[in-house]
């Protein structure tokens, strides 16, 4: 059972620079891509935040970052995982490239960014950008802390968008 306060109790393990973080939890807007469960029965899920006018002042120069975060029975533990890159297109400046978990195995997630180089986390005000968006696929065996990331798409001359895991019943698993 998750108290009604869980939503509220977010904790970093990790400390990424400003201007994402302030008191723990990023005052931007989040967005919840998905949740799934881990065997114990406590949830996990994936997010993102926008933090606008990083690089200038249109609504392309916002950018976008990745979290996994997992109930730990008292509190959300959250991750700063990845750099998304920018916002899809203007009108709806808060759609990211998307993030989903597996949902019979919520430590594997897939991740489409257009950031040139989404891993490194050391950097999110000079995040530069790729010339399309790209799936990679996250496994992590620490509860999240870190990933061992492999590209699924690369060079594409289209983008890769909203990767999506359905349920299964039975066969290998599948990223649509």
């Amino acid at each position: 059972m998750i108290p009604a306060n869980a939503a509220r109790s977010f904790t970093d393990t990790a400390t990424p620079p400003s201007p994402i973080r302030t008191n723990g939890f990023p005052r931007r807007r989040a967005w919840c891509w998905e949740i799934a469960y881990q065997a114990n029965g406590a949830p996990v899920c994936v997010f993102q935040t926008k933090v606008d006018n990083v690089t200038g002042t249109n609504w392309f120069d916002a950018r976008i970052y990745y979290y996994y975060a997992r109930w730990t029975g008292t509190n959300w533990r959250k991750q700063f995982i990845a750099q998304a890159g920018r916002p899809l297109y203007d009108g709806q400046p808060d759609y990211g490239g998307g993030i989903c978990l597996d949902p019979q195995d919520p430590n594997t997630i897939y991740i489409s960014t257009d950031a040139a180089k989404p891993f490194d986390l050391s950097r999110t005000t000079n995040v530069s950008l790729g010339a399309r968006y790209q799936i990679w696929k996250g496994v992590t065996a620490d509860a999240g802390l870190t990933f061992t990331w492999q590209a699924i798409t690369g060079r594409s001359t289209v983008d890769n968008l909203r990767p999506y895991i359905p349920r299964r019943l039975g066969g290998e698993p599948c990223v649509l």
